[in-house]
């Protein structure tokens, strides 16, 4: 933070769609925490996240590789495709 970066941290119960994150632009500066495929983001990290933010599952999917999370963040995340 003290170098000017957001936190988002993915987590399966945030509060906000990933896409939907307001207040990103081309400057924007933006520290992604995802966690393992095994373990999620620690509560220590959610509590001090800016954003604690999820991706949203239809039918039997109940959890996403890491990478592919992170795919679908930084893409969502993207100023071009981000909600301001």
């Amino acid at each position: 933070r003290e170098a000017g970066y957001r936190v988002v941290a993915l987590d399966a119960k945030g509060t906000v769609h990933i896409g939907n994150l307001k207040g990103i632009t081309p400057d924007s500066r933006i520290l992604l925490v995802i966690g393992g495929e095994a373990t999620s983001v620690s509560q220590f990290i959610l509590n001090e996240a800016d954003d604690v933010a999820r991706i949203d599952q239809h039918g039997k999917i109940n959890s996403l590789n890491a990478s592919v999370a992170a795919g679908i963040a930084m893409f969502c995340l993207s100023p071009q495709n981000a909600v301001n």
